[in-house]
């Protein structure tokens, strides 16, 4: 009798929100959703320190530029991102919270000043949301399920 496998909600996120989200990033976000800043370089994630809250923020994936070394001073970010599995849309608060990190990185020795912002989204994005995105030079990447799937754009339900 084979064995089933039940994979839960906070499985698929864990799963979602940092692999899979990265790994896109790294692979496919310059080629298929245009990336304003190219190619990039090393993808992971990290904990940024905040002294206003006391506390590190996580980041789920961030990017440095092609050429770019990890732990090295000054080193330019390309992406920063968040990738959520939840029922709810995220919308501006989630972009906020995301300008907020970028804003952060230079204290810990980055230059942040051209990455990309994206937000990886299994239930879609609200519609603010998406007017700001679509309003931002290619600065704010939304990237559905879809997108990560690699369902292309003219097929993918809005």
């Amino acid at each position: 009798m084979p064995a089933s496998i039940t994979l839960s909600t906070s499985h698929l996120a864990i799963l979602f929100s940092s692999p899979l989200s990265a790994e896109w990033v790294a692979r496919y976000a310059a080629a298929e959703a245009g990336l304003a800043v190219g190619p990039v370089g090393p993808v992971g994630s990290t904990v940024i320190a905040c002294r206003e809250h006391k506390t590190g923020h996580e980041i789920d994936v961030l990017a440095l530029a092609r050429g770019a070394r990890p732990r090295t001073p000054g080193a330019p970010v390309a992406f920063v991102g968040e990738a959520q599995y939840r029922h709810r849309r995220p919308g501006l608060a989630e972009l906020r919270r995301l300008q907020y990190l970028r804003e952060l990185l230079p204290a810990a020795g980055h230059d942040a000043t051209g990455a990309v912002l994206g937000l990886f989204s299994a239930s879609g994005f609200t519609g603010d949301l998406q007017a700001e995105a679509a309003d931002s030079r290619d600065k704010v990447l939304l990237v559905p399920l879809e997108m990560l799937y690699g369902q292309p754009a003219h097929a993918r339900r809005e």
